[in-house]
């Protein structure tokens, strides 16, 4: 009866063998699969509609205010600029020139306000599309330098057994889930990014015109680092994906003795650790650029 044993055996560990090597292989695809399509969508920016109207309306609802704005500063500093030489008795031409010069400047920058604001985020998506290049190097291309799904299952039929083989399967499936959960992750916070980029467009005319006087100016730079903190975001969540996507590969590119349950074990806090530091990529990049 031992034969009855052995065969049932042997069909219960090509079975599991056959659904672990499925999962196994299918991760290195999902992981890979979702790098490219992250860095692909971290380079577009909003839909051409949203951009014209988002234009629009830093056109005429927020280069109004600007001005106003300007206005203010600009009068408040010329006045200021006045009574710190001895209330006007040592005013010379300099100091008028100073402030036609300051003036001029604001208001170029305010007039092109638009496409400054839109270069940070083109520069991001640059960055973004860059580190994809790095990464995509480093990763595990499955039609070269990984096994095929039968070798894998050949491997893990020889080296474990049914119990091992179990086990092996339902990590393999929480890595693949905690994957796909990553992905869509990714896509929430890509879109988050992409209403913030627009909502950011939208009035980049108004923190310009902040620049003008010491008082006034924390508004702009809060708003250039956050520009800056929005476009570096793109590069931190390329850098987690393209690590677990690293540690998927190595994991999964097997080779005799390696403990693969205890890298699929691993795998599963990588993941957690990965898709906690896409959620948190804007607050890392704006604690970088020390944005507020």
């Amino acid at each position: 009866m031992s034969w009855v044993t052995d065969a049932i055996n042997d069909g219960i560990s090509n079975i599991l063998g056959g659904a672990a090597a499925s999962m196994l292989s299918e991760l290195i695809e999902n992981s890979n699969a979702v790098v490219s399509n992250t860095s692909a969508k971290l380079g577009m920016t909003p839909d051409s509609g949203i951009m014209n109207l988002m234009k629009n309306i830093n056109e005429n609802v927020a280069m109004p205010i600007a001005a106003v704005m300007l206005t203010y500063i600009m009068t408040y500093e010329l006045i200021t600029m006045i009574t710190e030489k001895n209330h006007g008795n040592e005013v010379g031409t300099w100091v008028l020139f100073k402030w036609i010069f300051k003036t001029a400047v604001l208001v170029m920058l305010c007039k092109h306000s638009w496409e400054i604001a839109n270069a940070f985020f083109e520069t991001g998506g640059w960055i973004a599309t860059k580190a994809n290049t790095v990464i995509g190097s480093k990763i595990v291309n499955p039609s070269v330098s990984a096994p095929t799904e039968n070798e894998i299952k050949e491997w893990l039929v020889a080296t474990y057994d049914v119990g091992q083989l179990l086990k092996i399967m339902l990590i393999a499936f929480i890595d693949w889930l905690i994957t796909l959960i990553s992905g869509v992750l990714c896509q929430v916070v890509i879109i988050v990014r992409l209403f913030e980029i627009a909502i950011y467009v939208s009035c980049a005319s108004i923190p310009a015109a902040s620049f003008g006087n010491r008082d006034w100016k924390s508004i702009g730079e809060n708003y250039t680092k956050g520009l800056a903190g929005i476009g570096m975001q793109s590069f931190f969540i390329m850098v987690a994906l393209g690590m677990y996507a690293v540690m998927v590969g190595s994991t999964v590119v097997i080779s005799s003795g390696s403990n693969v349950i205890k890298g699929l074990e691993n795998l599963i806090l990588y993941g957690i650790a990965m898709t906690i530091v896409i959620w948190n990529s804007k607050k890392i990049a704006f604690a970088i650029i020390d944005a507020h």
